[in-house]
């Protein structure tokens, strides 16, 4: 790690995590209500700030830990670490795509809030779409190496759920 990031001190609670020229950001989001009007589950997001998007919150991040996981952000990095050794490092590619690595633990992306005509289809092996109609939005996601498994049953017009 650099001298520079050594130094570099936010906390993704505060400061969203982002690159520039990227719509896409992580970060804690301020409460709202969700469609069926509970509230949206505390914890690290991918958010969009696209200005058009009614809502913001894309995909719930959650480490597959039942321990402690602390957050380390540096200026090129977001860090998940768990207290055995576990990690997840994310990391922007360029301001369109993020690259996200597990070592000892897994990660799950929950969508928290669908709405009508949202939804993920396998465009080919180990290749996803996930289309925000409300965000105006679709998001491709490809597994690289490791094991990748998507629950998102289809009901009449749209996943109830993703994980």
């Amino acid at each position: 790690m650099s001298t520079s990031e050594n130094r570099f001190k936010a906390e993704v609670a505060r400061v969203p995590f982002s690159t520039r020229g990227s719509y896409l950001c992580f970060k804690h989001p301020i409460s709202r209500r969700l469609t069926d009007g509970t509230a949206l589950p505390e914890g690290l997001y991918l958010c969009t700030v696209r200005g058009e998007s009614a809502v913001k919150d894309v995909l719930k991040v959650e480490a597959m830990y039942a321990g402690e996981v602390v957050e380390r952000m540096t200026p090129v990095s977001l860090h998940l670490e768990n207290a055995i050794g576990g990690r997840i490092d994310i990391v922007f590619e360029s301001a369109d795509s993020i690259r996200i690595r597990c070592r000892g633990m897994g990660l799950r992306l929950v969508r928290a809030d669908w709405r009508p005509f949202d939804c993920i289809i396998e465009r080919e092996p180990d290749q996803w779409l996930l289309s925000s109609y409300l965000n105006k939005s679709h998001y491709a996601i490809q597994r690289l190496s490791g094991r990748l498994e998507v629950n998102a049953p289809w009901e009449r017009v749209r996943c109830p759920r993703l994980a």
